[in-house]
């Protein structure tokens, strides 16, 4: 099954059910005006285009642990670590993004500030 809506002018965010689709194989909402964070996948997800939004937070982990066929989540405003299963895709799938690190894109740098908190871009 596949969830396409790609090119359109949609806003708001994707909501966290998104994780409740079993059949989910296929998504695509790029070229949108999506905000907020990136929801868990499903679980037999295996193409995740949220490319051309302004999607923020962080890449979930679980995404790095699916055997995708395609990720793109370029040109948005994400941060933090490219989970370890998704380094075999190309840097441009990554690009653009506020601070997205770790292979295939340059490292994490760790900064740590006064009260102990470590912050990672």
């Amino acid at each position: 099954q596949q969830i396409d809506i790609s090119d359109n002018r949609f806003t708001g965010s994707i909501p966290p059910s998104l994780s409740l689709l079993p059949q989910l194989a296929q998504f695509n909402v790029s070229r949108n005006s999506l905000t907020g964070s990136v929801p868990d996948p499903p679980p037999k997800l295996k193409s995740f285009d949220i490319s051309h939004n302004m999607m923020t937070g962080t890449l979930p982990s679980k995404l790095g642990k699916l055997k995708m066929d395609f990720v793109d989540v370029s040109y948005n405003q994400l941060c933090g670590s490219i989970p370890a299963g998704l380094n075999r895709f190309g840097p441009s799938r990554f690009g653009h993004n506020k601070c997205l690190c770790g292979p295939p894109l340059p490292a994490c740098k760790a900064t740590s500030y006064r009260g102990g908190a470590t912050i990672v871009f």
